[in-house]
């Protein structure tokens, strides 16, 4: 992004002294009655909500893909794959190669167990998933 295209989105204290345009204005106001209980509940009886309910699953799909995507970068980039391969590993260890204190290794091999990617052992080793 262009530094004068970065200033513009930012803003400077005298810009956000400026009046408000009407765009401003109604994207203000509309944000503000969609986010309205009242609004909500009316419009959740409306047939129409089918679109807004698609676009926020279409929402969902997207975030949904890039988290899955930061697992999956972060589970290959720490050498997970080729450490687990060959023999069940503790937390511990697992901590201590990936780098990372343990409470971040529980919650990323929690996260490659939703993908699929690690699965623990009931004696709480972790491992590759089938």
């Amino acid at each position: 992004m262009s530094e004068t295209a970065l200033r513009t989105a930012e803003g400077d204290a005298s810009d956000r002294a400026s009046p408000l345009t009407l765009g401003d204005r109604y994207r203000l106001w509309r944000n503000r009655l969609l986010a309205s209980p009242p609004f909500r509940r009316t419009g959740r009886r409306f047939p129409l909500s089918l679109i807004a309910n698609g676009r926020a699953n279409d929402l969902f799909a997207i975030t949904t893909g890039f988290v899955q995507s930061q697992v999956l970068l972060v589970f290959v980039e720490t050498g997970l794959p080729d450490f687990l391969r060959d023999e069940p590993r503790t937390l511990r260890d697992i901590a201590r190669h990936a780098r990372f204190d343990e409470a971040t290794t529980l919650r990323l091999l929690r996260a490659c167990a939703g993908l699929e990617l690690a699965a623990v052992l009931a004696d709480k080793r972790w491992t590759l998933a089938d």
